[in-house]
């Protein structure tokens, strides 16, 4: 009778430290899904307010390529672009800059550095027989990549 007790409280506790070992592991679980939700979540609203800044950059480098042919406003369109670099596109760069991989940071930096380099004076576009425009436009998409 003596083992008997023995055997049933012993299943018992077992049974009760089980089940709260079970409750402590999905606890923990459901603290990691809603973590990496927040994570999820933070960066797609930076990746839409990032994609969002370079909206209107983006529009007027399409309608200025199908108005002006293939080379015409350079210097307007470097000199619009830079504006817009200086007033909305480097916080923007800055503040996505946190979102990214680690393992993403140098070709991020180096694509940023690159932008920012070819708005400056004196950057002659002669690559693949693209427009300055066009040029640009696959610029702020491989920027916008980082984004996806």
């Amino acid at each position: 009778m003596e083992e008997i007790i023995k055997y049933i409280s012993s299943t018992i506790l077992g049974g009760f430290l089980g089940y709260f070992i079970r409750l402590f592991i999905e606890h923990r679980l459901a603290i990691d899904r809603i973590r990496e939700n927040i994570k999820i979540t933070e960066f797609n609203k930076a990746a839409s307010e990032f994609r969002a800044s370079f909206a209107p950059q983006l529009a007027y480098l399409k309608g200025l390529r199908s108005t002006e042919g293939s080379n015409g406003g350079v210097e307007e369109t470097r000199e619009y672009l830079y504006d817009a670099f200086i007033q909305f596109h480097a916080a923007e760069l800055c503040k996505f800059r946190f979102y990214i991989n680690d393992k993403d940071i140098p070709a991020y930096d180096k694509k940023c550095d690159g932008y920012e380099e070819h708005l400056y004076p004196g950057f002659t576009v002669d690559v693949k027989n693209q427009s300055p425009q066009e040029y640009f436009i696959d610029q702020i998409n491989g920027l916008l990549n980082f984004a996806k």
